[in-house]
C-alpha cells in the first residue's frame, strides 16, 4: 500500500512536492508505518526502482536469451528497445520517479550500477553468440544503449507520438550499424523507416 501510494503522488506530481505524510495518508496508514518500513523518500524511490528494475531485467533477459546466433542480435536489439518503451509508456509514473533518481547523488550512483548490471546481462549473452566479435566494442556498446535508451523513452512518451517513433527508429537503426560493425557475421541488416513506428507506439 505504502509503495503503491508513493508510485502515484510521486509519479503525478513529482518527488518535491509530496511528503511522507501525504504518502501515509494515501496509504490510509499511520506516518510511524510509513518509519517503520522507510526512513526516508530516498528509501520509498529506491523500493520502486528495484520493482521498476526487475521487471526491465527480466524482459530483456527473456529476449536475449533466445539470441543463438549473431544474425539474430539485431532482431533481439529492436525487441529489447521496443519492450524498454513499452514499459514506460505502460508504467506512466516511471518517467517521472527515474527522473528523480537521476536529480539525486546517492540514488543516481545505484542507478549507474543497477544499469551496468542490466548491461553485463547483455555482453555475456552477446560475446558467447558471437565469439568472434570485439568484445571490448560489444562491451561499450552495450553499456552505452542500456544508459541511453532510459533518457530516449522518457523523450519518447513527452514529445508527439510521431517525433517519439521517429527517436526510437533512429536510435534503432544507429544501434543496428554499431552492431553489424563489430560483428562480421551479422552481414546487413534492414533497418526501420525512419517514419515506421515500434510496436510498442501502434
Amino acid at each position: 500500500m505504502i509503495l503503491q501510494a508513493a508510485r502515484e503522488l510521486i509519479g503525478q506530481r513529482g518527488n518535491d512536492a509530496v511528503s511522507m505524510r501525504e504518502i501515509a495518508a494515501r496509504a490510509s496508514v499511520p506516518i510511524a508505518s510509513v518509519y517503520d518500513y522507510f526512513p526516508d523518500k530516498n528509501a520509498i524511490i529506491r523500493s520502486l526502482m528495484i520493482e521498476y528494475l526487475g521487471s526491465i531485467a527480466t524482459s530483456l533477459g527473456a529476449i536475449v536469451a533466445e539470441v543463438n546466433r549473431p544474425e539474430e542480435m539485431p532482431g533481439a536489439i529492436d525487441r529489447m528497445i521496443d519492450t524498454f518503451v513499452g514499459i514506460f509508456r505502460k508504467e506512466r509514473e516511471l518517467a517521472t520517479i527515474w527522473s528523480a533518481v537521476q536529480a539525486n547523488t546517492t540514488l543516481r550512483d545505484q542507478d549507474v550500477e543497477d544499469g551496468r548490471r542490466i548491461a553485463e546481462m547483455l555482453i555475456s549473452r552477446f560475446t558467447a553468440v558471437a565469439p568472434r566479435a570485439d568484445k571490448e566494442g560489444i562491451r561499450d556498446a552495450c553499456i552505452y544503449a542500456v544508459f541511453t535508451i532510459a533518457t530516449l523513452a522518457r523523450i519518447a512518451i513527452y514529445t508527439t507520438p510521431r517525433d517519439g517513433a521517429r527517436l526510437i527508429a533512429e536510435f534503432k537503426r544507429l544501434m543496428r550499424l554499431r552492431v553489424e560493425s563489430l560483428i562480421p557475421e551479422t552481414g546487413p541488416a534492414s533497418t526501420p523507416h525512419l517514419d515506421e513506428k515500434p510496436s510498442s507506439v501502434r
